[in-house]
């Protein structure tokens, strides 16, 4: 539904300017988990909304964050070879219009938003939350802390780091589905601390998986890593902890939690992958 949903929302193809549309699509189209706009459906489902309300913000949150990996993989971040199974964008499409097509999916992502939902007070709550997420004091501060470790990391560094770059944008999902769904503060509330915790560890686990043998390194070439820093049994437990804390909200927030269960059971089977291999 959602890779249907993302192609009707992005601009043509055919539309100039088409090296940018073609690189847009590129990027937002290819095989993906599409774990984040997921949570967005599948919170506001639980919580009796309707999934064609709160599909474009699902689209935008994911069109947020593949604007993201787009900058993280240009040569002065990440300096990526690849995303996704193929040809990260500057390596398709050149260094310049790789940044013009993180600009445009991050401007396109709000534009659905405003456009698409039919309720301008709902449009604008929701528009609010996602730019939180992601602006100076979200993800962009997180990506921030990325690029600027301090000389000897630390547990509130690294913490920090992941909840900014990535588990806010995990809160911002889930409470966009709560907010779609009509809920209240309150339950708004609660959906985001279930996203953050789901965020979280969803981190944990990544940084798990991308460790080396000894748990000292990634296989990115990263100096620390939540392993390399805490060790790899209190990583696992850690994220354990954080799993067990986000069913636990989702059973408190909805007598319907099967989705939402179901989408934190995707993350215990990558640890469960990851502690066993």
């Amino acid at each position: 539904m959602i890779d249907r949903a993302l192609q009707d929302v992005l601009p043509p193809a055919a539309a100039q300017p088409h090296e940018l549309h073609r690189a847009m699509r590129y990027c937002a189209l290819s095989s993906a988990k599409r774990l984040r706009p997921i949570l967005t459906l599948a919170v506001a489902e639980c919580l009796g909304g309707a999934l064609r309300e709160a599909m474009p913000s699902a689209c935008a949150i994911e069109i947020v964050h593949t604007y993201s990996l787009v900058h993280d993989d240009l040569p002065s971040m990440d300096d990526a070879e690849t995303r996704r199974g193929r040809l990260s964008c500057h390596r398709k499409f050149g260094e310049a219009m790789a940044i013009l097509t993180g600009d445009a999916l991050l401007t396109t992502a709000f534009e659905i938003v405003a456009g698409r939902t039919g309720d301008p007070r709902m449009a604008a709550l929701l528009i609010g939350e996602i730019a939180r997420a992601i602006g100076s004091r979200g993800m962009i501060r997180g990506q921030v802390m990325d690029i600027r470790p301090p000389r000897r990391m630390t547990a509130a560094h690294l913490r920090t780091t992941h909840r900014t770059k990535t588990a806010l944008l995990f809160a911002a999902a889930s409470r966009c589905g709560a907010i779609c769904a009509d809920a209240t503060p309150t339950t708004i509330d609660l959906f985001g601390d279930f996203g953050e915790t789901t965020g979280l560890a969803f981190q944990i686990v990544d940084d798990i998986l991308d460790a080396d043998a000894d748990g000292r390194g990634t296989a990115g070439g990263e100096s620390c890593s939540y392993p390399a820093l805490h060790g790899m049994t209190k990583a696992i437990g850690d994220a354990e902890g954080l799993l067990r804390r986000a069913m636990a909200i989702a059973r408190k927030g909805t007598r319907k939690p099967d989705d939402l269960l179901r989408i934190v059971d995707l993350i215990v089977k990558r640890l469960s992958d990851a502690a066993s291999s």
